[in-house]
């Protein structure tokens, strides 16, 4: 039989504690989880817990509460890797369960997998280990020693090895330290949805409180049949398969890194209409080549026409 376990943690580095049943927050001394920070409302907000599933609602606050920082007017489902705020308090809700992963399409073991068409990557923004990026101040500046550093040291945790498998929709596989991976379905068709936001900060569809990732980085676009990154001027730049860049075209199984942050992009196997970076580049090799060989035809034209014109005057 499946069971679940509701876990909230305090935001960067607060203890986890088990969530079992209804939790009161507040300011109020009566409160089960007392908020003790800005300007919370005695009886600010109510998680509940039903069979299942979380919920939490605001009480009327003054300052709100937030979901994955948008603010809440009504009763709203909790879901693994949720991030809350209670006025300036944050928290990371989590969900432990036996059920099998709904996508057990992957060769190996791998976390659970992130829709970010319909919203923000809420997992990601859990991952937060950068306490100055946390507090609201600027990103902090990484030299190319540090970057390449902290990269390998993912990519030697056996992260990338671990990633791969078989996808059914496009898919941006953040990767750990620690060799597991988060993975973002990017799905475009069902949706509509052509662009994702990607950052430390804000409104972003996948939210990396990462070391080295700027509040507005990058975002991923898909145009027509082929996937792009834009770098946003970031501090730390972008990069694809180690070579820094401010627009590049993507291929299924490309590595891009978002300041310190790896990644991996991946198509789904023999996807159909999906025309990727390296099928554009053939493309515009083949129209320049083509140029070439008609600039060289017509010279040799004209070079005959010469040659006879000589030959008739000297006979």
């Amino acid at each position: 039989m499946a069971t679940k376990k509701f876990m909230l943690k305090r935001l960067p580095n607060g203890a986890e504690i088990p969530v079992t049943a209804d939790l009161s927050i507040g300011r109020s001394p009566e409160s089960g989880l007392k908020l003790v920070e800005g300007s919370p409302s005695r009886r600010h907000a109510l998680l509940s817990i039903s069979a299942d599933s979380a919920w939490v609602q605001d009480l009327g606050s003054t300052n709100g509460t937030f979901v994955n920082d948008k603010r809440i007017d009504e009763k709203v489902r909790l879901h693994n890797n949720d991030k809350l705020r209670f006025d300036v308090e944050e928290y990371l809700f989590r969900i432990e369960s036996n059920e099998p992963q709904a996508d057990q399409t992957v060769a190996r073991p791998a976390a659970a997998d992130v829709v970010a068409d319909a919203g923000r990557g809420k997992v990601p923004s859990g991952w937060v280990d950068n306490p100055q990026q946390a507090q609201g101040n600027k990103t902090l500046y990484m030299t190319p020693e540090q970057l390449q550093q902290e990269r390998k040291r993912i990519r030697d945790s056996g992260a990338v090895d671990a990633a791969f498998g078989q996808v059914e929709a496009p898919q941006l596989i953040v990767l750990g330290g620690a060799g597991e991976s988060q993975r973002i379905r990017l799905r475009s068709a069902d949706s509509g949805k052509k662009e994702w936001s990607v950052g430390g900060e804000g409104e972003r569809e996948i939210l990396l409180k990462r070391v080295g990732v700027s509040a507005l980085h990058a975002k991923i676009v898909n145009d027509g049949n082929r996937w792009k990154v834009i770098d946003q001027l970031s501090a730390n730049g972008t990069f694809v398969n180690g070579r820094r860049c401010m627009m590049s075209f993507l291929n299924s199984g490309d590595r891009i890194s978002f300041g310190s942050v790896e990644c991996i992009f991946q198509l789904p196997d023999g996807a159909a209409g999906v025309t990727t970076g390296a099928a554009a580049n053939t493309s515009a090799d083949r129209a320049r080549l083509k140029k070439v060989v008609l600039i060289a035809a017509a010279s040799f034209l004209v070079t005959l026409i010469v040659l006879f014109v000589l030959l008739k005057k000297l006979g």
